[in-house]
């Protein structure tokens, strides 16, 4: 086997990671799945966070890792840039929030 081929794999079943409930004006719940606290990837996290149409994520950044936003049903808006998306990536330290506008 080649020496790119060899490293660390993570499988993680749909009930895998770390659940928490937001609080207004999230609501919904997000789920960690891969942090850099659970994780030997320092810099990259992956996540679930379920918002309704209305609701939206308060303006934060991430002191460790890189965040990609993706929304897989309705219309989002990201803050930073106010228009609709499909896929953002946030850098370590860039703020940012996002409003769910409709639901799809």
């Amino acid at each position: 086997m080649a020496d790119f081929a060899k490293g660390v794999s993570l499988v993680l079943a749909p009930q895998d990671g770390e659940s928490l409930w937001q609080p207004l004006p999230s609501t919904g719940y997000v789920t960690n799945k891969i942090t850099p606290y659970n994780s030997p990837y320092d810099a990259f996290s992956v996540g679930i966070q379920v918002l309704e149409p209305g609701m939206h994520v308060r303006r934060h950044a991430h002191e460790r890792s890189h965040e990609i936003l993706f929304c897989y049903r309705g219309n989002g808006s990201y803050v930073r840039h106010p228009k609709s998306f499909r896929a953002i990536f946030d850098y370590v330290g860039t703020p940012h929030d996002v409003i769910i506008r409709e639901s799809g």
